[in-house]
């Protein structure tokens, strides 16, 4: 699909943007429209431009008939997940991790306590 490929080549995030808005309009559809569609903030559309949402995205790509990592190939690896480093992506093991180490900080601070 040509629309595919031109995103790909767009290197500008605003120019990327606002050919999104563009496309949303010619399917007859508008960020403020959708936004009361989904009951959201229509800030929340918005800030997709500036930063990940990865149910917004979802939402404009599902619209215009894509997927999100052909609108923002950036924010995907090659198998379409996302390639944020964040707490709720790394659920499992990560929670985990946290865990032990303030278990370990909270022992410590016992010991360092009864040895004085």
């Amino acid at each position: 699909m040509t629309i595919t490929n031109n995103y790909k080549k767009i290197k500008s995030h605003e120019a990327r943007w606002e050919q999104i808005k563009c496309l949303l309009r010619l399917h007859g559809f508008t960020l403020r429209g959708l936004a009361s569609l989904y009951n959201v903030s229509p800030t929340c559309f918005i800030s997709v431009a500036q930063k990940p949402y990865p149910k917004m995205e979802k939402i404009i790509a599902f619209h215009l008939g894509l997927n999100p990592w052909d609108l923002w190939p950036e924010r995907y690896d090659e198998n379409g997940k996302p390639n944020r480093i964040n707490r709720w992506y790394l659920r499992g093991s990560r929670r985990k991790q946290d865990i032990t180490i303030a278990k370990k900080r909270k022992t410590k601070k016992r010991q360092t306590a009864r040895s004085v």
